[in-house]
């Protein structure tokens, strides 16, 4: 039987503090924005109602409850690791898994499907399960949210083969680089040619910016209403990654899962995304011959230790360690250059003792660098695509730091 869902709180945070000794000086707002976000998205759906957005079917946990919206780019594979979790799903034996973050990444965008997490809106008993439980969902500035999903696809390796060579195919209809196209009359020999219009390694963040806007609808940049509408799910909380941590505890504790917060932490969730990372991309190149034709072990790595320097986990002026890793991946097996670069990026981490105000700066400045050296109307474009997000989620679609030093 479908238990009826709690109170739109879900629960007083007096209560779980004091059940789970959580210190005083922690968490306490996060009651008061509970109400306040979810007070907000009420009245914008009074006067937004042709939002235009749908409801990706959304993950269920019928024992404690709980349901969730899913979206890219928004914590979505912590949530899916916590469900896979919950369901005993992990593509592991039982003594390997003590925690949701011990699943591998690959495994649960592309491997898990033992058990069915998910039920369709579109259905009778799918609306039944879902409005008759406690509905969360997550949301992210959409300026960094854009940003992120930059340096995880382009500058590192993941969409090189299938929107990047879209991307160099329209360059001159996109006209942004200014480079030459692929019916360029330069000459160029048969390396350097497959290098930029097959591998696509050389995307800029004015050209993904433009093809997202124009071109491509892609849920990792397509905006969060269009894939995840909060006047459709009425979401009881909408938590944000500005303070995933904070948010998370919540949703798990007032949900009875509590015991799964081992490790959810900024210095654990760190070591997690290096580690995570670095195999899945490692396992990528093994696994897509065309892409290891464009890149070699080296390179990889390099594209890895870039990213995590944008993302703030190491150090903007530590340098690459190339001519260890050129010696020692010469021969390497993908498993074993897997470990030696999560061991080297790992230890340039810890080493960078970033703590997590000191990280968010880091990224933050990153970001705005990168918004900064981007024209006005690809500014505004972003303003004008993104617009019902920020209204939506309540973030500034005009931040000072990005528009108050252009020309």
């Amino acid at each position: 039987m479908v238990r009826k869902p709690r109170d739109c709180a879900i629960t007083s945070w007096a209560e779980v503090k004091e059940a789970h000794q959580y210190p005083d000086d922690k968490d306490v707002s996060m009651e008061k924005d509970v109400v306040s976000r979810r007070e907000h998205i009420q009245n914008m759906c009074r006067t937004h109602v042709h939002t235009g957005g749908r409801v990706s079917d959304p993950y269920i946990h019928v024992p404690s409850n709980l349901s969730m919206c899913l979206v890219p780019k928004v914590g979505c594979t912590f949530w899916k690791r916590v469900f896979f979790h919950l369901y005993g799903d992990s593509g592991k034996t039982p003594g390997q898994v003590s925690t949701p973050l011990d699943i591998d990444r690959l495994y649960v965008h592309f491997g898990g499907n033992r058990t069915p997490k998910t039920v369709s809106l579109n259905t009778q008993p799918g609306r039944d399960v879902i409005f008759n439980s406690t509905r969360v969902m997550f949301a992210r500035d959409p300026w960094s949210r854009l940003w992120s999903a930059y340096v995880d696809k382009f500058i590192l390796p993941d969409s090189w083969l299938d929107h990047g060579q879209n991307i160099v195919q329209l360059r001159p209809k996109l006209g942004v680089s200014g480079d030459e196209g692929p019916n360029s009359n330069h000459t160029r020999d048969a390396k350097q040619m497959f290098q930029r219009f097959v591998c696509a390694d050389d995307i800029t963040f004015s050209e993904f910016l433009n093809y997202a806007f124009q071109v491509s609808i892609d849920p990792h940049w397509s905006p969060i209403h269009e894939l995840c509408d909060p006047c459709i799910f009425r979401p009881h909380v909408v938590g944000k990654m500005e303070t995933f941590a904070r948010d998370a505890r919540y949703v798990l504790v007032t949900s009875g899962l509590g015991h799964l917060l081992q490790g959810l932490d900024h210095a654990s969730h760190v070591q997690d995304e290096l580690q995570l990372l670095t195999r899945y991309h490692f396992r990528m190149l093994e696994q897509r011959p065309l892409l290891r034709a464009c890149l070699d072990d080296v390179s990889l790595a390099r594209r890895l230790w870039r990213a995590f320097q944008l993302n703030g986990y190491i150090a903007p002026g530590r340098g690459f360690p190339a001519e260890l890793l050129t010696r020692e991946l010469q021969g390497a097996t993908p498993s074993q250059s897997a470990a030696l670069v999560t061991s080297l990026v790992t230890a340039a981490a810890t080493d960078s003792a970033f703590g997590h105000a000191q990280w968010a700066a880091v990224r933050h400045r990153h970001m705005v660098a990168a918004y900064r050296a981007v024209s006005k109307d690809l500014l505004a474009a972003m303003q004008e695509r993104f617009a019902l997000d920020f209204d939506l989620f309540q973030y500034d679609r005009e931040p000072a730091d990005i528009f108050t030093v252009l020309p």
